[in-house]
C-alpha cells in the first residue's frame, strides 16, 4: 500500500504572500530569497578569510621589481598616472586638426539650425489650398492666420 502512496503526486508547497497591509515595509523576504543571500554571504566572508590569510603569510622582506618603480609619501604609496608619457608634435597635430574640423562641424549644424528657426514661416491649411504667411513676428503671423 506504501507503494501506491508513492506513485501518487504531492501538491507542491506554496509560501503566502504578503499581506497588503504590510507592503509599506517592504518585500516579504521568501525562503528562496534567504537562500540566495546568505549563500552570497558565506561566500563573500570566506574570500574575506582567504585574503586575510594569505595578508598574514605574506613576507614582508618580499620585493618584486615594479616596487622600484612606485614611491612613497609618509608610508602611503602614491600611484602615477598610467600612461603619462608626453606626445610628440607629429602625434598631437592630427588631433588637434580633429578636434577643430569637429567643432567646425558643430558650429555649422546649430547655426543652420538657429537659421531655420529664425525663418519659420506660418501655413495654414483652408479648405481651398494652402495659404503661406510671411510675417516678421509669429503675434502678426497668428493675426492673418486667425482675425477677429
Amino acid at each position: 500500500m506504501s507503494s501506491m502512496n508513492n506513485a501518487i503526486p504531492r501538491r507542491s508547497h506554496k509560501e503566502r504572500s504578503q499581506p497588503h497591509s504590510r507592503t509599506r515595509r517592504g518585500l516579504l523576504e521568501k525562503r528562496k530569497d534567504y537562500v540566495l543571500r546568505s549563500q552570497d554571504y558565506k561566500r563573500k566572508q570566506q574570500t574575506l578569510k582567504r585574503l586575510t590569510e594569505k595578508a598574514s603569510e605574506r613576507n614582508p622582506d618580499e620585493f618584486y621589481f615594479s616596487m622600484a618603480r612606485e614611491r612613497t609619501e609618509n608610508g602611503v604609496a602614491v600611484a602615477d598616472r598610467v600612461g603619462s608619457k608626453s606626445l610628440s608634435v607629429k602625434e598631437i597635430k592630427p588631433l588637434k586638426m580633429q578636434d577643430v574640423t569637429y567643432l567646425r562641424t558643430m558650429r555649422n549644424i546649430e547655426r543652420r539650425r538657429i537659421e531655420r528657426l529664425q525663418n519659420v514661416t506660418l501655413t495654414t491649411s483652408g479648405q481651398k489650398g494652402t495659404k503661406i504667411v510671411f510675417a516678421e513676428n509669429i503675434e502678426e503671423g497668428l493675426f492673418h492666420m486667425f482675425p477677429c
